[in-house]
């Protein structure tokens, strides 16, 4: 159920290349990066505070390399490592701040020292709430994550009006080289091969184009229609391989 949670809420973000995401608190400013398991039940993350001089004098170190003397210095001061395990928020509870979220409930370790604790977070691409606290302690610190979103020049042109205009002149291209195609065969030179030729690479381009396209979008076409793609993709490339070895 979590693997189903997280390819609706975070196809767009999340890919085998890039199987994490990052956070960042929303008042301290702290980033934590979540790292996902192929099957999407576990992660591991990584918490880095956003550490200033001014804030450990606030906080009462003489300096960042001294320990902090108050309750939970660790959630603001120190790095730490998480592990969890994950599981769907119902989406019935759509109205609460969480429905629709992964509940991810494991715990946390400091890098510097044994400091350790239990934490909850219901993530989420809107905002991600939840608590974290040490063994020693029984108070719950709540925390709140922002998301950063994962947005590159690629994936920004693919969900843009910019890639129905590149389909439509596509179409308009391939229509004036299916025209100079078929005036070719009817007035046939020495040229025709090494024309066809050009144009079948041209094909080939464009539709392999439009498939690794189709394996980025957050909403695909039906199967019935890439799959035609694909069709017109091999068809293209056996017309090249036949041509060049007739040339």
């Amino acid at each position: 159920m979590s693997a189903t949670v997280l390819a609706v809420s975070f196809r767009s973000q999340l890919s085998s290349s890039h199987p994490s995401l990052r956070f960042t608190h929303s008042y301290h400013g702290h980033s934590l990066e979540l790292t996902f398991s192929k099957d999407h039940k576990t992660l591991t993350g990584t918490y880095k505070p956003k550490v200033k001089q001014e804030l450990a004098a606030l906080l009462g170190a003489p300096s960042l390399d001294e320990p902090v003397k108050m309750r939970h210095p660790p959630g603001l001061l120190a790095e730490a490592r998480l592990v969890g395990t994950l599981k769907p928020v119902p989406l019935q509870d759509a109205g609460s701040s969480s429905g629709g979220s992964v509940k991810v409930t494991g715990r946390w370790i400091h890098v510097s020292n044994d400091l350790q604790g239990p934490f909850v977070m219901n993530l989420s691409l809107a905002k991600s709430e939840g608590w974290w606290s040490d063994d020693d302690s029984e108070e719950r610190v709540p925390w709140e994550w922002n998301f950063e979103e994962r947005v590159t020049r690629l994936f920004r042109f693919i969900h843009s009006p910019d890639m129905t205009r590149f389909s439509l002149v596509s179409a308009y291209v391939f229509l004036i080289l299916t025209s100079t195609s078929l005036f070719y065969s009817l007035h046939p030179t020495r040229l025709s091969l090494t024309v066809n030729c050009v144009f079948d690479f041209v094909y080939v381009s464009a539709y392999a184009f439009f498939m690794f396209v189709y394996s980025k979008m957050t909403t695909r076409p039906s199967i019935a229609y890439m799959t035609g793609v694909l069709l017109y993709l091999a068809g293209y490339i056996a017309f090249a391989v036949l041509t060049l070895a007739t040339m």
